[in-house]
C-alpha cells in the first residue's frame, strides 16, 4: 500500500481516508471503533480492517472483542509487555477480560493490592481513576489477551467470577463463570438471559449482545430459540442487522408460539438489511389469528372480524407490533398502499384482541409523516409522552418522541423540533460494554441514537442551517449506524449536504455511501440523481438537469419523500429557464405531490418559484415581486436564496439587470450565511456577467462591441477593448429594437442567419417551443440552434446569453449615442 499520512489522535476523517485508499472502507462508526482500539495508530488499523469480514467493516456485524493482533501492533507494545513479571502480566490480562474495569474486583482476580498495583512495572500501562482501571494504550489490552494462553484467561475469569461473587455482584459473577466453562452449562443460560434483557432495557444493547450469545452457547433446546430472540434483539437495538438477520432466523422458522415472539424484531432486521419487508413471514404467522386464509398481499380478507381467543396476549402482541413495524417500513420506503393495508390489518388484530397496542399507534404517528393515517401532530406528541408497551416501552417512548418532533418541523416550528430532539439522552459506541452497576444509567440504544442524530440533521437542513446539518451528521455518522435508519436517507441526505456546500464529499460520505447495504434502493438512486441535476444547473446546464430531475420524480424511479424531504431543485423552474416552458408546465402539474412532505412555508415558497418561471413576460415582473415577498418570511435562508436567484434569473432574461443585480446579490448573501458555497458561487458568476452597477460613461472610456477575434477559436469569447474586436456600427434594420440591433452587430461574423434569428427571439424570453412556432421548425432544431450558439458565443446557457445581449444593447446604446 502506499504510504500515506497515518491519523492523528481524534482524526476519524484521517483514518476513513487511509482506509480508503488501502481499498478496505469501513462505515464512520466502525472507523471510530478501530481509531479509539488501536490507538489511531494508522498500520494497525489498515491491517485489522483487512482482517474483518465485508459485515464487520460495514458495522452489520459484531467486530471480535478483542480485536485481533496484528503486526503492527506487535510491534508496537510486544515487547514492552513481554519483559513484564508473571504477576504484571496477570493484573494486566484480569484488566483486559474484565467488564465493567472495577479496581477493587480486579485486584482482587490478580491477588494485589492498590499500593502493590502502582509500585509495579504494570502501573506504566494503566491509568487508576474514580475506582476504575483503563488502559493507558489499548493496544496493550489486544495484546495481552491474544498473548495469554487458553488456561491463563480461564483462570482470570475464574478469579473474577469469585471476585463479582464476593462483591455481591451475582450477574457479573455469573457472566465470567460462563466464560471460564470450557463445555456449555444450561444452568447459567437462566440467569444470562436476565442480564441481557435488563441490560437491553438500559440502552446497552452491545453488551446485551455479547451476553445473549454467549447464552445460546450453553443453551438447549427451547433455551437456545429463546436466546436466539434475546441476541436477535440486542443485535438489532445495536445496528448489527446482518446478526440480527442471522440469529432469528431459526425462532421465525419454528414453532408458532416462538415465531410471534421473534417476528417484530426479525421484520425490522430484514427491512434495514435487505431494504424489502417480509410480507410473506407476516401472512404466515397472522393467518392463524383471523378467521379465514391468507390472501397474496396481506394475508387477510378485507372485512373479516378475526379471533385471537386462545393465543398467548404477549403473542399477538408481537404479531401486532410486527404487523405496525411492517406498515411502518413501507411508509419508509414510498409503498404507501401496503402501508396502509399493513395499518388496517394491525388495527383489526388489535379490535380482535380486545385492548390498545402502543406499537400500532407508534406506526401511526411515523406512517403519518407520509401521509397515511396521519393524527394531527398536537396528538402525536401528546401521545409520546403516555404510551408504552410491556417490552421496550423507553424505546417506544424515545421512538414518539422522534416523531413528535419531525411533526412540529413540518409546521414550521423547527426550533422546537430541535428542542425535543436535543433533550434526548446520547449514547456513543464506544460505551459497550458497561457493568451491572451502570445498568441503572439509562441511555439510548445506537439504533434510535441513529433515529435521533438523523432527525435532528433533517430539521437543521429544513431550517436552512447547511453547514451546521453538515457537520452533524458527519459526527452522527461516527458514533451510531445512521445509514441504516429511516431506509437510508442519512446517506442521500449526506450526499445532498455536501453537493449544495462546497460539492466535496466528506470522507464519511464516501464511506456511508459504500457500506450501505442496500445501495441500489430506489430513495438512494433518486436522490443521486437529484445531486446530479443541481450540479448542472449550477454549471447552467438546464436541460440536463431537467432531465435528471424528470427521471427522479418518475415514480417508476423512486417513491415519493413526503415524510423526509430533502429540499433539492424546483423541476419547473428548471425546464422553464431551459426555454422548456411545456415541461415546465407539465412539471408544475405535479409539484404539489412533489412537496407533499415540506413544511408550510417550502410549499408556499415552490409554488411561488414556480409562478415566477412560468409566467409570462408580461405577468413575470408582479410575479417575481410577489415571490421575493414569500421569500422575507421564510425561516430557511438557503430557501431564500434559492427564490432570490431564481428572481435574478428570471429578472435577467427580461433585460431588467439592475434588478436582476439586487437580488443576485441578495441570494448571495443568503448562501454564504447558509454555508452553501457553491450556490454563493453561482451567484458570483452571474454577477460577473451583469454591467456595472453604475456604468462607465462614454465620456472617459471607450466602449467596444466585443466579437470574436480574427483567428479565435470557436467558442473563445471576445476580449473587450481589444483593438481586434472594436467593429463600427452599422444602422439598424428598419424596425429592428435596440437589443436585436446590437445583438446582430457583435454576432454577425460568428453566428450563421438561422442561428442569428434563435438567438433574437431566445434573447427577448421567447421558450424554445415558442421560438419553433416563430421560425416554421420543430422544437429539436431550436434546441440543436442553441447548443451550436451557446458555444460559439461563450456562454453555458439561456441565462447568460440573455444578460450577454443586454450588455451589447447597453454598450451599442452608448457607442452609438
Amino acid at each position: 500500500m502506499t504510504e500515506i499520512d497515518a491519523p492523528a489522535s481524534g482524526d476519524i476523517d484521517a483514518t476513513l481516508r487511509l482506509l480508503h485508499h488501502g481499498g478496505d472502507v469501513v462505515a464512520p462508526h466502525v472507523a471510530a471503533r478501530l481509531h479509539a482500539a488501536l490507538q489511531a495508530d494508522g498500520a494497525a488499523i489498515a491491517q485489522v480492517a483487512a482482517s474483518l469480514s465485508p459485515a464487520q467493516r460495514a458495522g452489520l456485524s459484531a467486530l471480535p472483542d478483542p480485536l485481533p493482533v496484528v503486526p503492527a501492533v506487535r510491534d508496537a507494545v510486544a515487547d514492552a509487555v513481554d519483559a513484564l513479571p508473571e504477576p504484571d502480566r496477570r493484573l494486566l490480562l484480569t484488566a483486559a477480560v474484565s467488564v465493567d474495569e472495577r479496581v477493587d474486583v480486579a485486584l482482587a482476580a490478580a491477588g494485589s493490592t492498590m499500593s502493590q498495583a502502582l509500585a509495579s512495572p504494570a502501573s506504566a500501562h494503566l491509568a487508576f481513576a474514580a475506582g476504575r482501571l483503563s488502559f493507558l494504550d489499548a493496544r496493550v489490552r489486544v495484546y495481552v489477551h491474544a498473548a495469554a494462553s487458553l488456561g491463563a484467561r480461564t483462570a482470570a475469569h475464574a478469579a473474577l467470577a469469585e471476585a463479582y461473587r464476593d462483591a455481591g455482584d451475582h450477574a457479573l459473577a455469573t457472566w465470567h463463570t460462563s466464560l471460564r466453562t470450557l463445555e456449555g452449562d444450561a444452568a447459567l443460560v437462566p440467569d444470562l438471559l436476565e442480564l441481557a434483557e435488563r441490560s437491553l432495557r438500559a440502552g446497552a444493547a452491545e453488551w446485551a449482545h455479547a451476553v445473549a450469545r454467549e447464552a445460546a452457547s450453553h443453551a438447549t433446546d427451547g433455551e437456545r430459540l429463546r436466546a436466539q430472540i434475546v441476541a436477535g434483539r440486542a443485535a438489532l437495538a445495536s445496528g448489527l442487522v446482518e446478526d440480527a438477520v442471522a440469529w432469528l432466523h431459526a425462532p421465525v422458522a419454528a414453532s408458532a408460539d416462538i415465531a410471534r415472539t421473534a417476528l417484530p424484531a426479525y421484520v425490522r432486521a430484514v427491512g434495514m438489511r435487505e431494504g424489502s419487508v417480509p410480507d410473506a413471514d407476516i401472512a404466515r404467522l397472522v393467518a392463524p389469528l383471523l378467521d379465514t386464509g391468507a390472501p397474496a398481499d396481506t394475508g387477510v380478507a378485507p372485512d373479516t372480524a378475526g379471533d385471537t381467543a386462545g393465543v398467548p396476549a404477549d403473542e399477538v402482541d408481537s404479531v401486532i407490533s410486527a404487523v405496525a413495524l411492517a406498515a411502518w417500513l413501507h411508509a419508509e420506503r414510498g409503498h404507501l398502499a401496503d402501508a396502509e393495508a399493513m395499518l388496517a390489518l394491525s388495527a383489526r388484530l388489535v379490535q380482535s384482541a380486545g385492548r390498545a397496542n402502543a406499537s400500532l399507534d407508534e406506526a401511526r404517528r411515523w406512517c403519518a409523516l407520509f401521509g397515511v393515517a396521519a393524527p394531527s401532530p398536537a396528538d402525536a406528541a401528546e401521545e409520546g409522552t403516555t404510551l408504552a408497551t410491556p417490552a421496550g416501552a423507553r424505546e417506544t417512548a424515545d421512538s414518539a418522541r422522534i416523531a413528535a418532533a419531525l411533526h412540529l418541523a413540518r409546521e414550521d416550528r423547527g426550533d422546537a423540533a430541535l428542542g425535543m430532539l436535543q433533550s434526548g439522552v446520547g449514547t456513543g459506541l464506544g460505551d459497550a460494554r458497561p457493568g451491572a452497576a451502570d445498568l441503572d444509567h439509562l441511555r439510548t440504544s445506537p439504533l434510535i441514537e441513529a433515529h435521533r442524530r438523523v432527525a435532528i440533521s433533517l430539521v437543521l437542513f429544513w431550517e436552512g442551517q447547511l453547514a451546521r446539518a453538515r457537520s452533524e451528521l458527519a459526527e452522527a455518522s461516527t458514533v451510531a449506524p445512521v445509514s441504516l435508519v429511516f431506509a437510508g436517507v442519512a446517506v442521500a441526505l449526506a450526499r445532498r449536504l455536501d453537493t449544495v456546500t462546497d460539492g466535496i464529499p466528506l470522507p464519511t460520505t464516501v464511506a456511508m455511501d459504500a457500506t450501505h447495504p442496500t445501495p441500489q434502493s430506489r430513495p438512494l438512486r433518486a436522490g443521486l440523481l437529484v445531486d446530479r441535476a443541481i450540479t448542472a444547473y449550477l454549471d447552467g446546464r438546464m436541460t440536463e438537469s431537467g432531465t435528471l430531475l424528470s427521471l427522479a420524480a418518475d415514480d417508476t424511479v423512486a417513491p415519493t419523500d413526503a415524510g423526509l424531504p430533502l429540499p433539492g431543485l424546483d423541476e419547473p423552474s428548471v425546464w422553464a429557464l431551459a426555454g422548456r416552458r411545456h415541461d415546465a408546465q407539465t412539471a408544475a402539474d405535479r409539484l404539489a405531490s412533489a412537496y407533499r412532505g415540506a413544511t408550510a412555508s417550502h410549499r408556499r415558497a415552490a409554488a411561488a418559484r414556480t409562478r415566477v418561471a412560468t409566467s409570462s413576460p408580461e405577468a413575470a415582473p408582479a410575479a417575481c415581486r410577489a415571490a421575493a415577498e414569500i421569500g422575507r418570511t421564510l425561516a430557511s435562508g438557503y430557501d431564500r436564496g434559492r427564490t432570490e436567484m431564481l428572481i435574478a434569473r428570471r429578472y435577467a432574461t427580461l433585460g431588467e439587470l439592475g434588478s436582476a443585480r439586487t437580488h443576485l446579490v441578495a441570494a448571495s448573501g443568503l448562501f454564504e450565511a447558509a454555508g452553501a458555497s457553491v450556490w454563493r458561487n453561482a451567484c458570483v458568476a452571474d454577477l460577473a456577467l451583469l454591467p456595472a452597477e453604475d456604468p462607465v460613461s462614454v465620456l472617459t472610456a471607450p466602449i467596444t462591441i466585443p466579437v470574436p477575434r480574427a483567428g479565435a477559436r470557436p467558442g473563445e469569447p471576445a476580449r473587450p477593448g481589444d483593438p481586434a474586436s472594436a467593429q463600427p456600427v452599422s444602422a439598424r434594420r428598419d424596425g429592428e429594437d435596440l437589443l436585436a440591433a446590437a445583438c446582430r452587430e457583435a454576432w454577425r461574423d460568428v453566428l450563421t442567419e438561422r442561428e442569428l434569428e434563435v438567438a433574437l427571439l431566445v434573447t427577448q424570453g421567447l421558450s424554445n417551443r415558442e421560438a419553433a412556432a416563430r421560425l416554421f421548425v420543430s422544437v429539436r432544431t431550436v434546441e440543436v440552434h442553441l447548443g451550436r450558439i451557446f458555444t460559439k458565443v461563450g456562454v453555458s446557457s439561456r441565462v447568460p446569453l440573455t444578460i450577454h445581449a443586454h450588455r451589447l444593447a447597453r454598450e451599442y446604446e452608448a457607442l452609438a449615442s
